[in-house]
């Protein structure tokens, strides 16, 4: 009996984990204030667009693992930026016009009726 608790451990132990016990992906859609103004991120499987108030803004990108990197246009241009997403839920990223960081930081915490909100 003991031998067979431990062939089946071993067997468990090698064997690759199943979707059920692997991390789920991350979703960052919600709403956010950030110290450009409130902006609403929207994602749909690795893709991820959203919208800000500051100048009329948009941005749509791409997640990859825990890293949103992101083009973002707006009355007063255009560029590129990247975020990552903290374990608290933050994005905290930077922005630019030539590159993804050359205009400054840009960092999102979830909007508090929005947290609230998801299950």
């Amino acid at each position: 009996m003991k031998l067979a608790a431990a062939l089946a451990l071993a067997a468990l132990a090698a064997a690759p984990l199943s979707a059920a016990t692997t991390a789920r992906p991350l979703d960052v859609s919600g709403v956010y204030d950030s110290n450009w103004g409130p902006i609403e991120l929207r994602q749909n499987g690795r893709d991820v667009v959203g919208m800000y108030d500051a100048h009329h803004g948009a941005l749509h990108g791409t997640l990859e693992g825990n890293m949103l990197r992101y083009e973002w246009h707006s009355n007063d241009g255009k560029g590129l930026g990247v975020f990552v997403v903290a374990t608290n839920g933050q994005l905290i990223g930077t922005w630019g016009t030539t590159d993804d960081v050359a205009g400054g930081g840009w960092n999102l915490t979830p909007h508090a009726a929005a947290a609230l909100a998801q299950p």
